[in-house]
């Protein structure tokens, strides 16, 4: 990597200097000027070009000194690494100085080789700086397109896994598959529905009805009736005729939740539905056609129930033309944050109320066997039984925070287990290699260890010195 640096001093002497010995350091570009007012120019113009900043605190003649300059440098880019050479090291300079936040002092009659070597590794903490900037705002930025994209469909979130959902919807809409079936699988709370309605208004159907039945909350002998529909007298106490859901649907989206619970005569008469795209009410021979597109979901594992005898294979198949899987929400911790402020600012109480970081940092560190449903409920409870203004980790249920409390325990454990055996790998590592030569100092040279610090592991580990051999070994 090349490193443009920038020193300014009014004496062209000192900068002449610095040019000739620099001349060999073909990875750093130094960039000089010996006006004071210069410096802040040269970084307004870009804050993010120069690795390292030299700046002489005495400019003679100049209204700036270089505490000043660094001060005003640093308003442009706090980030900056700055240091200042003087010969003047009274209370005034290293004070001012370190209150405008330079990182470094160089003195005057320093070794300008010994001044090269500071700045080179100052260069190597820019380069740390840089790539953990780096990391983190391209981090940022991908949580920013993530939610930009997820908020397209209606949906709340930061990860990777719900933005590719996502373009999944949006890619269904743009290239003409409104009517395709989609099947949504994912645990219960995950936002199934929710994500069966980004579904509906991401399509051209959006203007159309969107129906919602939950295959497992109807009674067995009423669903048909519920779906298709009934003819006056169909059975006992059908005293009217009544429309079903996929009339009620007509033109939009019919959503059937819990779709893995359908009985196996009724999925047939819902697969012929899917294939004639016509319905026939209970008590009725005669085929009404319909235009209805069909989301279904489930959190079973249909396969186990195509293989028991229990779903058929071919209603799973014309189901299953558009999979959609949606992770726990444990899978998916990113989207914690997200939903924690859309559920606080729906509640009526989310603007009395101020969730401490801490706070938050437990409940994405949970693992939510409830999903989304679970967390909103738990915010929700937070928020109309703590009292006071701010949440705190005492105020979330007992199982949130033991949960988290005991996964921070066991972490710790792991880090202290592995320190242990990384301990004793180098343990064996060294006295296994010492062996190998005739002394300590020797044992050090070879294995590119200070002496000292080889004796002191030595001395830690129980093993005694006799001269410049180690006892036992």
């Amino acid at each position: 990597m090349n490193y443009r640096i920038l020193i300014a001093d009014d004496n062209q002497r000192v900068l002449d200097n610095f040019n000739e010995k620099l001349t060999s350091h073909l990875d750093i570009e130094p960039v000089f000027t010996n006006e004071a007012t210069d410096v802040i120019k040269l970084v307004q113009e870009d804050p993010f070009e120069y690795a390292v900043i030299l700046i002489d605190y005495h400019f003679e003649n100049q209204s700036l000194n270089g505490a000043q300059v660094a001060e005003e440098i640093l308003k442009i880019n706090p980030k900056l690494i700055v240091l200042v050479c003087t010969g003047d090291m009274g209370r005034e300079a290293p004070i001012s100085c370190l209150k405008a936040g330079v990182s470094d002092f160089i003195q005057k009659d320093e070794p300008i080789n010994q001044v090269i070597e500071k700045i080179r590794l100052n260069c190597k903490k820019f380069d740390e700086l840089a790539r953990v900037v780096t990391n983190k705002s391209n981090k940022n930025k991908q949580f920013i397109e993530n939610s930009s994209l997820i908020n397209k469909i209606g949906m709340i979130g930061w990860s990777d896994s719900m933005a590719d959902i996502a373009k999944q919807i949006l890619s269904l809409s743009e290239n003409g598959g409104d009517s395709s079936t989609v099947l949504i699988r994912g645990e219960s709370g995950t936002g199934k529905e929710l994500l069966a309605k980004a579904i509906h208004h991401s399509s051209s159907r959006k203007h159309k009805p969107f129906v919602a039945l939950n295959c497992a909350a109807i009674p067995e002998g009423l669903l048909e009736s519920e779906l298709f529909g009934h003819e006056k007298g169909a059975f006992t106490g059908a005293d009217r005729k009544k429309l079903g859901k996929f009339q009620a649907a007509t033109g939009g989206t019919i959503f059937l939740d819990e779709i893995g619970e359908m009985q196996k005569d009724l999925q047939a008469k819902l697969l012929r539905v899917l294939q004639e795209k016509t319905i026939e009410p209970v008590g009725s021979n005669k085929a009404i056609p319909v235009d209805v597109r069909v989301v279904a979901a489930t959190h079973a594992e249909l396969e186990e129930k195509i293989e028991s005898g229990l779903f058929r294979q071919d209603l799973f198949y014309r189901l299953n033309q558009i999979p959609i899987f949606v992770p726990a929400l444990r899978d998916r911790p990113q989207d914690v944050h997200p939903l924690v402020t859309h559920f606080i600012e729906k509640h009526p109480m989310g603007k009395k109320k101020r969730l401490m970081f801490k706070t938050l940092q437990y409940l994405i560190a949970y693992d939510w066997d409830g999903n989304v449903r679970e967390l909103e409920n738990t915010i929700n409870r937070l928020l109309v039984m703590t009292p006071g203004e701010e949440i705190r980790p005492e105020n979330l249920d007992a199982k949130v925070f033991n949960a988290t409390k005991k996964s921070a325990r066991t972490y710790s454990q792991f880090k202290d287990f592995l320190k242990k055996e990384m301990e004793e790998k180098e343990r064996e590592f060294l006295v296994s290699n010492i062996r190998r030569f005739p002394s300590i100092r020797a044992a050090a040279e070879a294995l590119a260890i200070p002496n000292t610090s080889l004796q002191r592991k030595l001395n830690e580990w129980g093993y005694t010195f006799e001269g410049e051999r180690v006892g036992g070994l």
